[in-house]
């Protein structure tokens, strides 16, 4: 959720005659689920605004003015700004990491203007570079007299647990008044975690032949960045692949902090017949090839597209598919035993009658490869069936001459 601090100042600025003197009426509200620890640090001789201490918490209807209106000559302190002898800071303690998205204020700069300026830090580094992120006039060439209410408004992608608004002075009766502090963004939230969908299926020769693949994220900063590994981005994307396929979503959030996961789309060949118009369905153990019209049937009462898979079991045999498939003329065909036995291997046409009988007998346990020539044979589906202990499975094969 997108929290915003608001430190809410009505900045006054009276006209040029009166402005070493000028006074700021000052109020605050917080709105959100933050309540940052903010409190207001200084060095030197600096007098504060009117009801706020040094180090004290910042009041509620009080804020601070920045620099001192009597420095004198010579007051520059060379080194780092927290060297500076009369500095005051705004010290933002969020206490958890904080995702920023933007932080503006409003600021003037009264008196002589000539050297009072300061920087913001995020977590104690100096953010930006003079003078593009610069607060105030310093060191002009001359006296400049400019009152004019100034907007210093960033936006940010990063994380920090403090923000210190920091303001020294290093001249003779300058100082800075600063106004509406907005700090926006969120709560670092926990890492993201990409879930790329569920696995699926694309049936060549029957159905849709392609699919949409939807991402989503739990965890980390709004707004997300969806990048899938074949180019496409955002959330939802349609593929179409025409092999068993992998895409990986790569999502990256606002911290940019990134997650991966993987989905697959498998791609089954289900065509069958001699002109390759029919489907493959697996009913009740065995494969059938039928017309597409009567497809939709055999799904009611439980069929599957495609052809039945091999089970492996023990004391049994393992059929393997044929490779390689399509084939023109010659395939090879391989199974493996889990134990020594009788067993037979046929070839059969789309229409179940048997052309060929390529093993009928015994075979030790192993693996056995047995070459099928198709020479002789139209282009079409074929099916090879082994059985063995009462263990019967079946796989198709496509001949194309």
């Amino acid at each position: 959720m997108r929290t915003l601090l608001f430190i809410g100042v009505a900045m006054l600025l009276l006209h040029l005659a009166n402005l070493a003197h000028a006074q700021v009426a000052l109020s605050e509200d917080f709105e959100g689920t933050l309540d940052p620890k903010i409190t207001i640090l200084s060095s030197g001789n600096l007098t504060p605004a009117a009801g706020v201490a040094p180090s004290a918490i910042f009041g509620s209807t009080k804020a601070v003015r920045f620099g001192k209106s009597s420095c004198g000559f010579n007051c520059y302190n060379s080194g780092s700004p927290y060297a500076q002898p009369y500095w005051t800071m705004i010290h933002i303690d969020f206490q958890v990491p904080y995702l920023l998205t933007n932080i503006s204020f409003k600021w003037a700069e009264l008196g002589l203007n000539w050297g009072s300026g300061g920087y913001v830090f995020l977590d104690q580094v100096l953010y930006g570079t003079y003078p593009a992120d610069y607060i105030g006039i310093a060191p002009p060439s001359q006296y400049q007299n400019d009152p004019s209410v100034k907007l210093w408004d960033r936006a940010m992608n990063g994380t920090a647990t403090t923000v210190d608004i920091l303001i020294w002075d290093i001249a003779i009766g300058s100082e800075i008044w600063v106004d509406d502090v907005i700090i926006e963004g969120s709560v670092l939230q926990a890492p993201p975690i990409a879930d790329a969908g569920p696995d699926q299926t694309i049936y060549i020769g029957y159905g849709p032949q392609s699919v949409t693949l939807t991402g989503t994220v739990t965890g980390g900063n709004p707004p997300y960045q969806f990048a899938w590994s074949n180019a496409q981005s955002g959330a939802s994307i349609s593929v179409s692949p025409t092999v068993t396929t992998s895409y990986t979503l790569t999502v990256t959030d606002a911290a940019n902090r990134s997650a991966s996961d993987v989905v697959e789309v498998r791609v089954v060949d289900v065509r069958c017949g001699q002109n390759m118009n029919k489907v493959l369905v697996c009913h009740q153990g065995n494969t059938l090839c039928i017309a597409a019209p009567a497809v939709p049937a055999h799904l009611n009462i439980g069929d599957q597209l495609g052809p039945c898979e091999a089970t492996v079991t023990q004391n049994t045999v393992d059929l393997l598919q044929n490779y390689p498939n399509p084939y023109n003329p010659v395939t090879s065909i391989s199974y493996r035993l889990a134990a020594d036995g009788a067993i037979r291997l046929v070839v059969y046409d789309w229409l179940g009658r048997e052309v060929r009988t390529l093993v009928d007998g015994f075979e030790h346990a192993g693996m056995h490869v047995v070459q099928f020539d198709a020479s002789t044979l139209p282009s079409g589906t074929y099916f090879y069936r082994v059985i063995m202990d009462g263990v019967c499975i079946e796989r198709p094969m496509i001949l194309l001459k």
